[in-house]
Formats: C-alpha cells, sequence, structure tokens
C-alpha cells in the first residue's frame, strides 16, 4: 500500500493504541477516519494549566489516539474529516516526546519496545 491516501478504519472494534501504529508505515497518506472504535474513548490526562482553568476533559483535551496518529503521520490534510494544521501536528509531537504523554501512552497499553521494533521491510530490488 505505499501509495495510500485515505484510509477508514470506522467500525472495526479496535480497541488496543497498539493496533494504530502500523499506520506510521502509510507514509502518503492523506486522510484517515478512526471512529468509531472503543480506541478512541481513551483521554489524554488534562495538563496542569487545564485543570488550573477548569477545562472539562470532554471537548477539551483530545483523545490519545488523536496523539498517535497526528504525530506519526506526516503528510495527513485530514483526519475524522477535519482538517489537520502544522500547529496540531507539532502539538501532538510536543506531547508524544513529553513525559505526561509517554506516561499516558503506557497506561493504555502502548509498547514503546513494539513500536521501535516494528520497521517496515525494504522493499525488494529493481531487477531493472
Amino acid at each position: 500500500l505505499p501509495a495510500l491516501e485515505e484510509l477508514w478504519l470506522r467500525d472495526n472494534a479496535i480497541a488496543d493504541i497498539n493496533s494504530i501504529q502500523p499506520i506510521a508505515f502509510l507514509t502518503t497518506l492523506k486522510r484517515l477516519v478512526v471512529k468509531p472504535n472503543p480506541v478512541c474513548r481513551a483521554l489524554r490526562p488534562q495538563s496542569a494549566s487545564e485543570k488550573r482553568d477548569g477545562e472539562k476533559k470532554s471537548g477539551v483535551t483530545r483523545e490519545l489516539y488523536w496523539h498517535v496518529c497526528v504525530s506519526k503521520l506526516s503528510n495527513l490534510e485530514y483526519f475524522e474529516a477535519k482538517p489537520v494544521s502544522t500547529e496540531a501536528k507539532d502539538s501532538a509531537s510536543a506531547f508524544m516526546l513529553s513525559s505526561e504523554g509517554r506516561k499516558a501512552l503506557r497506561d493504555n497499553g502502548f509498547s514503546f519496545s513494539q513500536q521501535a521494533a516494528a520497521v517496515p521491510p525494504a522493499p525488494p530490488p529493481s531487477s531493472r
């Protein structure tokens, strides 16, 4: 699937955050839809400033899978039918690298070793 640009994963009973890791290898993906799936319900924890400002988890905080998908897919233009800005990509990447992000991922069963080990196979050499 080296040229895949659009993928709809809705209603596939995807419950585990590790199950969405392989999409990182879809480097040409521009549009992705994952909702509704059980994995979409895991929220990232609120930051200290969100708690201080009294912001509610629903609506203000992004779901954890959003951070995983948006940070891993550099060519993503639309996620869940909404445009993905450069700022959103930067925010997702920053969250994934933060201690808060790593803890949230660990708490939701994200396997960092699986992520590092999941290297796509190299394409066969051209015989031309």
